[in-house]
Order: C-alpha cells, then structure tokens, then sequence
C-alpha cells in the first residue's frame, strides 16, 4: 500500500538537530538534573518505539524543534497526524507480514535440510511424530512423567545456527513447568524422559511456535533445539 502523501512529505526531510549536543557539567545540579530528566524520557520512548520502519532521526528532529519551540518543517493539523498515524500502521502491519511469510518459507527450508542432517548422526533416535534427540546422559529414575505433570527441569534453547535464546543455565535456576502449558515438542520430548535424563531435542517447527513463530527471538517456521535435563517429577498435592 502506498503511503499517504503526509508520509512521504515528512520522510523526505533530512537532516538533525542544529546544534550539536554540549557536555554535561558534572558539578552542576542543573545539568545533570537536566541531563538525567532526559536520559529517563529517552529510555521511556524507546521502550514505545520498537517499530523499526520508523527513522529514529527524524523522530528526534521533530521533539528537537517542538521542544524548542522552532518553526516547523511540515506542520501537520491533528486530523492530518492522526490520518498519518494509522496509515503507517497499515503500511508497517503488512510489510510485517510480508517479511514474516518470506522469513517462514526460508527457515522452513532450513529446518528441513538442518533436520535431515541431524537425524544421521551417530546415536541419534527419533519419535513418532518427527522429534529427533541425543541422550546426553542417562538417569537412574524408572519412571517418566505424564502430560499432566509439573517437573523441574534445567535447559537451553538455541536456533539451528548455535545462537541461544533462552537458557535457565544461564540464569543459574532451574525451571518448574507444568507440561501442559508447554509446546507440544517439550511436552512430547519429557513425557518419554525419566528422572535424571538429559537430552539433546531437536523440534521441527510445527511441534515448536509454528508459523506465528516467537518474536523476535524465533521468527516464523523456526526448527529449535533444546538441551534438557529433567531433574524431577513433581509430587501431587
């Protein structure tokens, strides 16, 4: 979808603020004061500003001038901000979508090629519905956990290229889930573990966060590896 005519007009600006920064003075109350007050506003607007489509210096150059109260580059009447507004949130909305489906079709691919490998390494075992794994070590428990249960676990996820995106290893904790509130591959991939196991789990995708994927650490069609050690099963009641 094209931009409205507002959009293209604000985006052909150039340019930044005309005065470069000057440098805080450290004993004065004011300045940092001063300093500190923004510093607090920036990061409050950056957390509210993740869309990337949005060019972060022209956002700048605008509180720039209405802060300093400077005459306006492109004045815009409220209905013409709000009209702005909801059309980039249109455009961005389906370049999202856009990219996502592109992104999807390519780790989908990925996933596959990554999955045949895999699945021809030495001591590499497969369940029913297409999860591979590696038993890391074994434990000495005898019996494995239902679908219904809540264990303890330790783990680390990665995507197929080795980049980690959540590791209660890292956190130095271990993680008490309940399987039904999982995906299905976890969900799956413990309920045949026992109690000591650690497994090395490869999920495709659609046993994963599928085509919606988990933004923006695991986009769409992402296959994941996890390594998990089931440490134990909890007790009911």
């Amino acid at each position: 979808m094209k931009h409205l005519a507002i959009i293209a007009s604000i985006l052909s600006i150039s340019g930044c603020a005309s005065q470069a920064p000057q440098e805080v003075d450290t004993s004065s109350s004011s300045d940092v004061t001063a300093y500190s007050f923004g510093i607090e506003a920036g990061k409050t607007v950056k957390a509210g500003l993740e869309d990337k489509y949005i060019d972060k210096d022209l956002f700048l150059l605008g509180v720039h001038d209405a802060i300093k109260g400077n005459n306006l580059r492109y004045s815009l009447t409220p209905e013409e901000i709000s009209a702005a507004h909801n059309e980039h949130n249109i455009w961005a909305t389906e370049k999202k979508e856009e990219e996502a489906l592109i992104a999807g079709e390519k780790n989908a691919q990925e996933g596959s090629s990554f999955i045949e490998s895999y699945s021809s390494r030495e001591g590499v075992r497969s369940l029913d519905s297409g999860i591979l794994y590696t038993v890391l070590s074994a434990g000495d428990g005898a019996s494995h956990p239902t679908a219904e249960d809540t264990v303890e676990v330790h783990y680390e996820g990665r995507l197929i290229d080795g980049t980690v995106f959540d590791s209660s290893v890292e956190r130095g904790e271990p993680v008490s889930i309940e399987l039904e509130r999982v995906i299905e591959g976890w969900r799956e991939a413990i309920t045949h573990m026992s109690e000591g196991d650690k497994w090395e789990v490869v999920i495709p995708s659609r046993l994963a966060y599928g085509t919606q994927g988990r933004p923006p650490a695991i986009e769409p069609n992402k296959t994941l590896i996890f390594q998990i050690e089931l440490l134990k099963i909890a007790e009911e009641g």
